[in-house]
Order: C-alpha cells, then structure tokens, then sequence
C-alpha cells in the first residue's frame, strides 16, 4: 500500500530534482570507484590486466545482490513488493550497460 505522508511527495518538483541529480553524481562517483581493488590487485601482482579478476569481482557482486534478495524475501513472508511502472525499465538498463 502506498504511504500517504510519504516524505518525497511533499517536496517540490525543484527539490526532487536537486535530490535527484545529487544522488545520481555520488551514485556515479561510487560506481567510477569499484574497479579500484580491482585494478590494484592487479598492478600489485604485475600482471598488467585486469580481466582475470573480472570473474570473480562480478561473481561476489551477484552473490551479494542474490543473498540481499533472499534476505528480504524472508523478511517480506515470500511476498515482495514490486512496483510494475519501474519493474521493466530497471531489467532494461541492467541489460544495456
């Protein structure tokens, strides 16, 4: 159900935007830094590519996202809210990055 004092509602088109696009630059900051460890590993090792650590780098990441969503699928009773108007376009961007 949806919440009728829902903190975003109340804020104005402006707001929304600024929180928005604020969001979005730490969002791009955070992602620009991931392949840190990464790319240190492999300048520490000398191999000079990073491509092998690749498998196991995205490997924890879909094992991380896998366990949060168990977690919050016990948490929900088996019952996950999804919201349909965001559902499909957020399968599309994962699969056009």
């Amino acid at each position: 159900h949806e919440l009728e004092n829902d903190f975003f509602d109340k804020l104005s088109i402006t707001k929304k935007r600024i929180i928005g696009i604020g969001l979005s630059i730490v969002s791009g900051l955070l992602y620009g830094q991931a392949f840190t460890p990464v790319l240190y590993v492999a300048q520490k090792e000398n191999k000079g590519s990073y491509l092998e650590y690749l498998f196991s780098f995205y490997s924890g990441i879909f094992l991380t996202g896998l366990i949060y969503f168990l977690i919050y699928c016990v948490v929900k009773k088996n019952k996950p809210t999804l919201h349909s108007n965001i559902f499909v376009p957020g399968l599309l961007s994962g699969y056009f990055i």
